[in-house]
This record gives C-alpha cells, structure tokens and sequence, in this order.
C-alpha cells in the first residue's frame, strides 16, 4: 500500500474525497488541510512562477495562497470544483502582487511541448520541423526560442488563458469560471494567441532555413 501523502502528491483522488477533506478542515481538522496542500502545491507554484518570474516570489505567493485558502475555506459552497475555486483565489493573488510591484511582469514561457491546439496541433506540426539531425535539432532550439519570445509579447489576457488551458490543463469550463469571462471569449483570445504565434514561427522557420 502506497503511503497516504504520496496518493495525494500523485493527485490521484477523486472530487467527492477533495470535498471529504475540506468538510473536515471546516470541522477544525489541520492535518486534513496538508493533504490539501499535497493535491495542489506544484501546480499552485508553477501558476505563480510564471506570474510573478522568480522562485522566491513564487514560493511565498504560494504559501500566502494557502494561507488564504485555509482561512476563506468556509467560503466554498460547491458551486464550482475545488479546484476552480482554489486558481480564482490564486490568480487574484497573483494578479495583486504584479500590481504592487508598481510594474508589469511579463509570463515565464509555456512550454513549448505543452501547447497545443483545438484540433491537436502542435506547433511542431504546424511547421513540420524534424529532429533527426543535429541540424534539425538546432533549428528547433531557435524556433523554440522565438516562441519564447513571441509569448511574452501577448497581452496578458491572452498568456493567462494558455497558461490555464494549456499548462494547468483546466477546462474551457473551469478557466471561464476562474477568468469571469465566457467561454467563448476564452476561444477568442487563444485563437488570436494562436494566429499570431503561427504568423511568427513560419516567419522564424522561413529565416532560418534562408540563413
């Protein structure tokens, strides 16, 4: 049998014992809360990384995270997932931090193999790049550095909606609920993230192969 903690850092439990858990955390329960902790912690912290650009920042906006969540836990009435409810806290969280810096921080890079579109296209499949050669394998290093480049120019809106979708792997559902937006404005500003990165790594691809 595998140790209790270890089924929760693996994610491996299902909403109906996520919601178990939080009654008994109302009830007064701590310890129940560091399972809790366990589900979500790494992914509460790549959120805020790529908020906030550094694993300091990152890491103390997270606690303060769960600090939050634990003292507004009672405040969750089943009305969306846990989970859902737990990334609007962090996503106000995060977006408050940026605020208090008094300056804009720009996204860490999705990355690059987690990206896909609706229609399961990767940006490699997009361009067709190959890896069999060490020549392949530098080109696609340049491309993904130019992705790299092109996302931190997307507006804030549109980054957040990939990180959501795309890296946390939340639902249209679930990031229209974090975001307060509908989904169909969701699809909008991925398909015009999606458009413009396109645009960019065929003019990338096309630089390349000319030099």
């Amino acid at each position: 049998m595998k140790p209790e903690n270890e089924k929760y850092c693996q994610n491996t439990i299902e909403e109906d014992e996520i919601i178990q858990l939080i009654e008994k955390v109302k009830g007064g329960d701590k310890e129940e809360y560091r399972k809790i902790i366990f589900l979500y912690q790494t992914k509460i912290f790549n959120l805020c990384y790529r908020f906030l650009g550094n694993i300091e920042d990152a890491e103390e906006a997270a606690s303060d995270i769960f600090v939050r969540a634990y003292f507004k836990i009672h405040k969750f009435n089943r009305k969306s997932k846990f989970s859902t409810w737990l990334y609007r806290l962090s996503v106000n969280h995060c977006i408050n931090k940026v605020k208090e810096r008094g300056r804009k921080k720009r996204l860490e890079t999705i990355p690059f193999s987690n990206i896909e579109q609706d229609e399961e296209k990767t940006f490699e499949s997009i361009l067709s790049v190959e890896t069999d050669t060490p020549i392949d394998f530098l080109h696609r290093k340049q491309i993904q550095e130019c992705i790299r480049k092109k996302i931190s120019k997307l507006n804030s809106k549109q980054r957040l909606a990939l990180e959501l979708i795309h890296f946390q792997e939340l639902s249209y559902s679930e990031t229209s609920k974090i975001l307060k937006c509908p989904v169909a404005t969701i699809k909008t500003r991925l398909h015009r993230a999606f458009n413009k990165l396109k645009i960019s790594l065929q003019e990338c691809w096309k630089l390349i192969k000319e030099g």
